[in-house]
């Protein structure tokens, strides 16, 4: 049996799958096999598998056991074929994760902590946030701002591009679990996304409730 990490937050379900199971073990798991098998085939390495088979399994879980069939937008953005939840997911070394809402849009990121945020730190990091940063050396603060306006930018989409530029985070105070306030700069709207951190690890998501 196949272990999937769940949080539920005002109607929406976030399922965390590690990376350490097998083709085969993820593959017993799913059922509806039509929905999978020529995407799958176009995969070459055992990793890219694993990991489109552990998202579709947390997704299936997210849904309560309903396997239900992903398409994608012109600009890439994956949605259920029936519609019936809005959906986003990410992946990374460590673990994929999926998040769904019956009716609200919604974004997730999941990250391994990695030191190359400390290299790239001015590129998503704004005014403010950098004077944070550059005060307190925080690496857990990389890691939040990162996935945060990962998250966001799945919700807004192009429009977010510029992480440095057009979204900010608002004052908090950093732990291992938490709430922050975002701000999209262009339309000035907020949004508040939930975070947690670990060493293997970091999950932010958000639903555009606003």
């Amino acid at each position: 049996m196949i272990n999937c990490q769940s949080i539920t937050y005002n109607e929406a379900t976030v399922c965390i799958i590690e990376n350490k199971y097998s083709t085969d073990a993820l593959l017993s798991e799913l059922d509806s096999l039509e929905y999978y098998q020529n995407d799958l085939k176009k995969l070459k390495t055992d990793y890219r598998k694993k990991e489109f088979l552990a998202i579709r399994l947390a997704l299936k879980k997210a849904l309560g056991g309903q396997e239900k069939e992903i398409i994608y937008t012109s600009d890439g953005k994956p949605q259920l074929k029936d519609s019936s939840y809005k959906i986003s997911f990410s992946h990374c070394q460590s673990c994929v994760g999926v998040i769904v809402h019956p009716t609200l849009e919604v974004g997730i990121d999941v990250e391994a902590p990695s030191k190359k945020l400390v290299r790239i730190h001015t590129r998503f990091l704004g005014k403010e946030e950098l004077e944070y940063y550059q005060k307190t050396g925080s690496f857990d603060f990389l890691r939040i701002a990162w996935s945060v306006k990962e998250a966001l930018y799945k919700i807004i989409g192009k429009k977010a591009y510029n992480f440095a530029g057009q979204l900010r985070i608002l004052p908090f105070e950093i732990g291992k679990v938490g709430t922050l306030h975002a701000i999209h700069n262009d339309t000035n709207k907020k949004y508040k996304l939930n975070y947690f951190l670990n060493d293997s690890y970091t999950l932010a998501y958000c639903i555009d409730d606003e």
